[in-house]
């Protein structure tokens, strides 16, 4: 995970990758795609904007057909939600597995889609966080860094990338030959640090 420009982000970053691995191991589900996708979902997001305009690999059926490990306490998944089939490996030797995943966006794979019945990563952690003892300020403090990630996923904050590309593009020295002088730099660095302490809202930022 690359480090983010706020204290908040990158606790939000952290918690909800925490929280994914422990609703994986949770909930017993299968996120398995050839390797070879795995490469090609890495180039496409080095694109510019890649999160809001590209679409990445993923697997459709993340449930195992039968749940007979699942842990004490853990959420009905209705029929609307649970896929009718699935596999728990991610290849066999000369079986065509393509039907397993599909190319998502980021906003799919994050927020899910109700009418492909997935619940996305997002509503696999809530239905986890619902399986556990938890004082509702814990979970409103958890919600805060969740609602980050769901906005960043469905474009309604910016990500640090292109806050700082439209920094850069507007700033009154840039003459849009991509040259980003030593003044554009420390007035960049200038302002992180604001946000970071607190001078400076940035709304659409976080």
């Amino acid at each position: 995970m690359e480090i983010q420009l706020t204290d908040f982000e990158n606790a939000a970053f952290a918690i909800f990758i925490v929280l994914v691995t422990r609703a994986v191991l949770s909930f017993n589900t299968n996120f398995y795609i050839p390797i070879s996708k795995v490469d090609e979902n890495m180039k496409v997001a080095h694109h510019r904007n890649a999160v809001l305009e590209q679409k990445f690999h993923f697997r459709k059926q993340i449930f195992p057909q039968s749940r007979p490990g699942t842990p004490s306490g853990s959420p009905k998944v209705s029929s609307a939600t649970l896929p009718e089939t699935t596999s728990t490996t991610a290849a066999a030797g000369g079986v065509d597995r393509s039907d397993e995943y599909e190319l998502m966006t980021i906003n799919e794979i994050i927020n899910g889609n109700p009418e492909k019945g997935y619940p996305g990563l997002l509503g696999l952690v809530n239905n986890y966080l619902n399986t556990l003892n938890i004082d509702i300020e814990t979970r409103c403090e958890i919600s805060k860094y969740l609602e980050l990630i769901k906005k960043r996923a469905n474009g309604t904050l910016m990500t640090a990338a292109s806050w700082i590309r439209q920094f850069v593009q507007t700033h009154p020295e840039y003459k849009q030959d991509s040259v980003v002088s030593e003044r554009i730099n420390y007035d960049l660095v200038k302002m992180v640090e604001k946000i970071n302490k607190g001078e400076v809202q940035v709304p659409e930022l976080l």
